[in-house]
């Protein structure tokens, strides 16, 4: 009979939650208090929340027997819950990753004793219950990367024991409520990839516990309110990728705890408040694209933790301060696409720690960074768009670690250096549009690990006519860029026959084509005595003074960078005009012949003269039109005349000539021959 009884007392205690007060054999039953859960309640819940949620489906659903109402030790080895059989309490519902699908039931609004509802990383659907608010125990609500939708119910603010708040990546819409700013208790409000409108309420700055405020990637507008400067305890703002206006607040200058700022992608103006420089443990600070305008403070040289510095995207101008090279634990720093002038200072050689510097598109000057080799962990370098002089530092090759280099539309020139094939890291490489020249050189095809390299639109680079540097080329994936042209002496030159102790009109040789600048023009053997050959405008000049005994053979050659050569052959032979050879005068008026043919832009017509003579050119295209007309010039008669004919003005083609010598006997002689002019 006694343990009849004692069984019937056990069942009323956990199933129907009396409170059994035995005194010999009499007993009295009270009824238990409100915040008790019993576990038929519980299990009622559960399973409506089991049943909305396509709980036969879950990822695991191990023990969730929903035929019967479980015992309290059955019901907390439930997969994901919580529950003290001893206080009747359901702490803990927790099916985070778990594939639920459907809404939220409102009965999870009475469990009364739940201290953590983690939902998160679902398919949940629906809006978030009102009921909720109702959890006065909740420590910690997680309803992140879920489907949901509607708006962040205002009674959530009633939640007083409150500590983590995480609603993240959904599709909540409305405002945020400015209730939430009664959640005393509240560290962590998590807000971000929703879609909230509307301005960020005053009120969270009453939130004096809170640790990490993040709402980036919604439509908020406003301004930032200066509140936030209250937060003394917060370590993470965040509040990116939204419509917020305004300025940024000095006032976050207080918060002397944190190591995390974001408020970039916005609407802002005005300038980067000096005042951020007081944030000591800041290690990332995030204001990119913001429209911000002035200088950078001097003042975040002060920020020895930082990291990440993001400035890009803005309107900022002045120069780059040099107290960022303080900044010894930088990691990224990024300010491109500003107006920022000036050259860099050297103090960020000291940056060791660095491993991405952007500054493309600003108006940087000054000679080309050779600081940059001392940042030896340096991964990715962006300097293109900008005003710098001079030459890719050599030594930048030393940068093994570097993956990325970026210089298009820099006006920076020379040849690229051959110590950048020892980058051996790289797999992006960007010269397109530059003031480089030259040929690429060929210590470049050790870069195995390249899958975009452009150069093309830079002034004369090109990648030179090397097999193995072709096959190399050809096996990068992604790149574009001219080929070295073949060096080309074309057409050719007269044979040279000048009277001794006479000035000859100067002899510019054939100017070549392709090749990789710079181009070297030399001249062999010596010329004879009196004569000069000028390289750098390929014109033969001077007054023979000594005969020679038969025309001498000379080579003229032309050599690129690369040592690719072209040469053209002549003679040069000088006379006396009283040797025997040429004791007596020409016999008749006669045309040599003309040099160079085709020519580019000048050739010269060899003719002899019987007779003193005032000699015109005139030049006519192939339909009989005069095109061009030599100015008239006297001489005296004698062997090899020749007359310049310029043809920078005309347009390749074939042309012919009429040579005419007018004596002063009144003898008018007309010659005509014909050449070739390419441009």
């Amino acid at each position: 009979m006694t343990d009849k009884l004692t069984s019937i007392v056990s069942q009323l205690w956990h199933r129907h939650g009396w409170c059994l007060i035995l005194a010999g054999l009499a007993c009295t039953l009270s009824v238990q208090t409100a915040t008790a859960q019993p576990v038929s309640t519980a299990f009622d819940i559960l399973k409506a929340l089991y049943e909305s949620t396509d709980g036969d489906n879950w990822t695991d659903n191990t023990g969730w027997d929903i035929t019967r109402v479980p015992t309290a030790a059955e019901l907390d080895t439930w997969h994901g819950i919580t529950y003290d059989g001893g206080t009747e309490a359901l702490r803990r519902v927790a099916l985070r990753d778990n594939n639920l699908v459907g809404p939220i039931p409102s009965e999870l609004g009475s469990l009364s004793k739940l201290e953590r509802l983690d939902l998160s990383q679902n398919a949940i659907s629906g809006t978030v219950p009102a009921s909720l608010g109702n959890l006065s125990k909740l420590r910690s609500l997680n309803l992140g990367s879920n489907d949901l939708s509607g708006t962040i119910p205002s009674e959530l603010g009633n939640l007083s024991n409150l500590e983590w708040l995480y609603l993240q990546g959904n599709a909540i819409s409305g405002t945020v409520p400015a209730k939430l700013g009664n959640l005393s208790s509240l560290r962590y409000l998590v807000l971000a990839k929703n879609d909230l409108s509307g301005k960020i309420p005053s009120e969270l700055g009453d939130l004096l516990n809170l640790e990490w405020l993040t709402a980036d990637v919604n439509e908020l507008s406003g301004t930032i309110p200066s509140e936030l400067g209250n937060l003394s305890k917060l370590r993470n703002l965040n509040l990116g990728s939204n419509e917020l206006s305004g300025t940024i607040p000095s006032e976050l200058g207080n918060l002397l705890d944190l190591e995390w700022l974001s408020a970039e992608y916005n609407d802002l103006s005005g300038t980067i408040p000096s005042e951020l420089g007081n944030l000591s443990k800041l290690r990332n600070l995030l204001l990119g694209s913001s429209d911000l305008s002035g200088t950078i403070p001097s003042e975040l040289g002060n920020l020895s933790n930082l990291e990440i510095l993001a400035l890009s995207g803005n309107e900022l101008s002045g120069t780059v301060p040099s107290e960022l090279g303080n900044l010894v634990n930088l990691k990224d720093f990024g300010a491109s696409n500003n107006e920022l002038s000036g050259p860099l200072p050297s103090e960020l050689g000291n940056l060791s720690n660095l491993e991405y510097l952007y500054l493309h598109d600003n108006q940087l000057s000054g000679p080309f960074p050779d600081w940059i080799e001392n940042l030896t962990n340096l991964k990715s370098l962006s300097l293109g768009w900008n005003n710098f002089s001079g030459g890719i530092p050599s030594r930048l090759g030393d940068l093994v670690g570097l993956t990325s280099l970026r210089l298009t539309g820099s006006t920076i020139s020379g040849t690229v250096p051959g110590g950048l094939g020892n980058a051996s890291a790289l797999e992006l490489l960007r010269l397109d549009t530059t003031s480089l020249s030259g040929s690429l050189p060929t210590t470049l095809t050790q870069l195995s690990n390249l899958s975009t390299f452009y150069f093309a639109g830079a002034q004369g680079l090109c990648a030179p006519a090397d097999s193995a540097f072709q096959a190399w080329l050809n096996s990068i994936p992604d790149t574009n860029g001219p080929m070295c042209a073949p060096l080309n002496l074309t057409g050719t030159i007269a044979n040279q026959i000048l009277p001794r102790a006479q000035p000859i009109a100067p002899l510019v040789l054939p100017e070549a084509s392709g090749g990789v600048p710079p181009i070297n023009y030399t001249l062999a053997p010596t010329l004879p005595t009196g004569l000069s050959f000028d390289s750098a405008t390929r014109t033969i000049s001077g007054t023979p003074t000594e005969v020679t005994q038969a025309p001498l053979p000379y080579t003229y050659t032309a050599t690129d960078m690369n040592g690719s050569a072209d040469s053209l052959h002549f003679t040069i032979e000088v006379f006396s005009p009283v040797d025997a050879e040429h004791a007596t005068l020409p016999e008749s008026f006669a045309v040599q012949g003309h040099y160079p043919n085709p020519f580019r832009e000048l050739t010269r017509i060899v003719f002899d003269l019987p007779w003193p003579a005032r000699v015109t050119v005139e030049v006519m295209d192939v339909t009989g039109r005069r095109v061009l007309a030599v100015a008239p010039v006297d001489l005296a008669a004698g062997w090899a005349h020749n007359i310049a004919v310029s043809g920078i003005t005309l347009p390749s083609g074939l042309y012919l000539y009429r040579l005419m010598a007018v004596s002063p006997e009144s003898h008018a002689t007309y010659l005509m021959g014909r050449f070739v002019h390419v441009r």
